[in-house]
């Protein structure tokens, strides 16, 4: 895989795009920026393959994670555990750490481990997935094909392949 921009187009509105490329077994780490400053409607993070894309990452299938950029809130449905998120902005990088094996989602900011979430059921393949809202607004996908901006948790494959 490479590096992937996500462009919104010329209307505001949810819906997003998902990689092709999805896990259900090992550890994967891939980091995602978005282009625009300020407080920002974009949420990234991971769906499945039947999630529905006219929305956005979290919402509304049972599966999916997503954290929105504007706040640091995060929209998820059958998780058991996690955590908060921080809010984040254009230049920022999300990293993300997934154990396929053990069903567990690590999300960082700027390399900072900010939480942690586990699913409680088996959700089959994770794919990452992101939802630029604004008009023009992008999101840039590193699954592995240039250097990472952080370095990969220790026993992760450094992108998505």
């Amino acid at each position: 895989s490479s590096n992937l921009t996500y462009t919104r187009g010329a209307s505001s509105g949810w819906g997003f795009a998902m990689a092709t490329v999805g896990k259900s077994t090992g550890k994967w780490y891939w980091e995602v920026s978005p282009s625009k400053a300020g407080s920002i409607n974009t949420i990234v993070g991971v769906a499945t393959a039947t999630s529905s894309t006219t929305v956005y990452p979290g919402s509304p299938d049972t599966t999916g994670l997503g954290v929105y950029a504007y706040n640091g809130g995060v929209y998820r449905a059958g998780l058991g555990t996690g955590g908060s998120f921080a809010s984040y902005t254009g230049g920022d990088v999300i990293g993300f750490a997934f154990d396929a094996d053990v069903k567990s989602l690590r999300a960082y900011k700027n390399g900072t481990l900010v939480a942690t979430y586990t699913y409680v059921t088996n959700v089959g393949a994770l794919y990452p997935a992101a939802a630029p809202f604004d008009a023009a607004n992008s999101v840039t996908a590193n699954f592995g094909q240039s250097s990472f901006k952080y370095a990969p948790p220790a026993g992760y494959n450094a992108g998505l392949w």
